[in-house]
């Protein structure tokens, strides 16, 4: 990339060359460097929008949740997520003054509004404006030529309602932001993730597979490392403002937190399960992509059904105990995950023959309460300690 650009961009410009990017992608063992490239653009696109909208913008999201990770599990995150209190025009005319910013120099970018045909058909259900900004990118794809575009997401209301904090000395992969993305709060994005699974109402639709196993990520590892006690009891205070929002964006009749918080175990449940019908063939072709493009060669070689399906039971259990909770403050449930931890390790302290016969007792529990399950395929003993801990209890 030219020294002549260097000027326009917000990080160092090498960060964006061919160079970089190709030894990012390999430190990570990430395996389109493409992606990563989409990867890196999305934090520099952003910290653009945020210089030119004047701090009236808000980072949700897949790229807003990579901020608050480690970076050994961080992911690619392909698009902007984003709230805004900004009009329409206001919208507009803060992408009109990046693009003239860029095209000044000779760096030639582009933007227009994208509206799908069912919403040309039927009309907005949300406050959302969805932008293509195109970019010269350096690396194409493969056999199928790659769109020159980023998605930028902007969400229209009053960002007032929102939990949001400004994320200092963020950190991804490739990239030290050299500014502190303005973004709702850690646990506020936890409870907009876990209402994806709110699917009978204010979630994603059921067809959106590769969406439910993004939020599954993320929120594992959010989770994960937000596992205090004051964190978990700061995300169940936010639930309900987090649930009232998202009804007030999609003007539906509200429903019980409790009635949420089922519909949102029930998915993860049956998200958890779904590969031990007998008739299971395959994961979706979305999942293996999501996996193959998005994921670290460390995470990604460790990432089997048996894994998935054990982080939707991790977070079943802490859903359950976030439910608990609300209903009559009582988190102690919270110790399932430590008790099937425990049971676990005292599983791997057995002799082989007696590990195997302690998980063909727990099969046996098992399908005494639901004979539909097909375990024969199952390789990793602690998803099975999981599914009898859920099944049996």
């Amino acid at each position: 990339m030219s020294n002549k650009f260097a000027s326009l961009f917000c990080h160092n410009y090498h960060n964006f060359s061919k160079q970089h990017i190709s030894s990012v992608a390999e430190q990570y063992g990430l395996t389109k460097r493409d992606v990563l490239e989409s990867h890196l653009w999305v934090y520099e696109l952003y910290a653009h929008i945020q210089q030119h909208s004047g701090d009236k913008c808000v980072l949700k999201g897949g790229a807003c949740a990579q901020l608050y990770l480690p970076l050994g599990v961080q992911r690619c995150t392909a698009d902007i997520d984003a709230a805004t209190s900004l009009t329409p025009k206001e919208l507009n005319d803060v992408l009109y003054s990046i693009r003239h910013e860029y095209n000044m120099k000779k760096f030639y970018v582009s933007y227009s509004e994208y509206i799908p045909e069912m919403v040309k058909r039927n009309g907005k259900t949300i406050p959302l404006m969805t932008f293509m900004f195109n970019l010269p990118f350096i690396f194409k794809g493969g056999k199928k030529r790659r769109t020159p575009a980023l998605k930028i997401d902007f969400l229209l209301l009053d960002t007032e309602r929102l939990d949001k904090t400004y994320v200092t000395k963020g950190e991804t992969m490739g990239l030290k932001l050299n500014y502190s993305p303005l973004s709702i709060s850690p646990y506020s994005l936890i409870c907009d993730k876990l209402l994806t699974f709110a699917v009978s109402s204010i979630g994603l639709e059921i067809y959106k597979s590769d969406g439910f196993y993004k939020n599954i990520y993320d929120l594992f590892y959010l989770i994960s490392n937000y596992n205090d006690i004051n964190s978990f009891k700061i995300i169940a205070d936010h639930l309900k403002d987090s649930a009232k929002l998202e009804f007030d964006i999609k003007k539906m009749t509200p429903i019980s937190l409790d009635k949420l918080l089922e519909d949102i175990l029930y998915n993860l449940y049956r998200i958890a399960v779904r590969d031990l019908s007998k008739n299971f063939e395959a994961p979706s072709k979305r999942l293996i992509k999501f996996q193959e493009t998005a994921l670290q060669k460390d995470i990604r070689e460790d990432l089997t059904l048996d894994t998935w399906s054990i982080m939707a039971m991790y977070l079943y259990l802490w859903t359950s105990a976030v439910k608990d909770f609300i209903n009559n403050g009582d988190s102690s449930n919270l110790d399932a995950i430590n008790k099937i931890i425990n049971e676990f390790e005292y599983y791997l302290s057995l002799t082989d023959k007696a590990q195997r016969l302690y998980i063909k007792t727990l099969i046996t529990k098992i399908l005494a309460v639901d004979n539909r399950f097909y375990l024969e395929d199952i390789e990793e003993p602690l998803r099975i300690i999981y599914l009898h801990y859920i099944t049996c209890q």
